[in-house]
């Protein structure tokens, strides 16, 4: 669901977009999607000013026997998806909840950016916190404890059926971590900050039921 709210989003916000399997360089060939969540790995998104725009590739220089895009558009988003997870190996412990790790969302590019890149980056965060947000807090799993109250401003954030999938059970989690240290147990994870989110269950709920 929130791969398919983030493809509506950009869809209003950029006139032309094309989606592929990650790509890997193996190859002097991109697979092309009708949409993020038909992408197979993880996922590319090309942004050409040109909706005729077909990807062009040369031998690397570096490795012959990988290729380069000689003609990547400078609008370009790589998302590395994230999963769901129901344990962490290294906490010996019956009961840790389930919880969705880590993604990632990246601009490439140089820094610092030129200015044309840094104005398409701020377009797609923008984009993002229509459909996501980073109102959580971090907690202790095991204890239930709140660790740090209000993670507003940092760099995880959730999407909005994410936030209800977390919201409808107070054992889920976000980026769930867990070590050993001096012989104890020590698990943490994110949690939408409570409050922060009125109505947003039986919201998505609604909008699910429409799609």
């Amino acid at each position: 669901e929130d791969e398919l709210a983030f493809e509506r989003a950009l869809r209003e916000a950029f006139p032309v977009m094309r989606f592929a399997d990650h790509w890997l360089f193996e190859k002097p060939e991109l697979t092309f999607r009708e949409s993020m969540p038909e992408c197979e790995r993880d996922i590319d998104i090309y942004f050409p000013d040109d909706p005729a725009w077909e990807p062009e590739f040369a031998r690397s220089d570096r490795n012959p026997e990988r290729y380069r895009m000689t003609n990547r558009p400078i609008g370009y988003v790589l998302i590395f998806r994230s999963n769901l997870l129901h344990m962490n190996a290294s906490i010996e412990r019956e009961g840790v909840p389930p919880h969705i790790d880590n993604g990632v969302l990246h601009v490439p590019g140089d820094s610092p950016m030129p200015k044309d890149l840094a104005a398409f980056a701020r377009k797609v965060y923008r984009v993002l916190g229509k459909v996501a947000s980073n109102k959580l807090k971090m907690m202790d799993v095991l204890t239930g404890e709140t660790i740090w109250e209000d993670w507003k401003g940092g760099r995880l954030w959730a999407g909005h059926d994410a936030i209800r999938w977390a919201l409808e059970d107070e054992d889920r989690f976000f980026d769930y971590g867990g070590r050993r240290r001096d012989g104890e147990c020590i698990a943490r994870g994110m949690r939408p900050i409570e409050g922060a989110f009125p109505g947003m269950v039986e919201s998505i709920r609604r909008r699910g039921q429409k799609t």
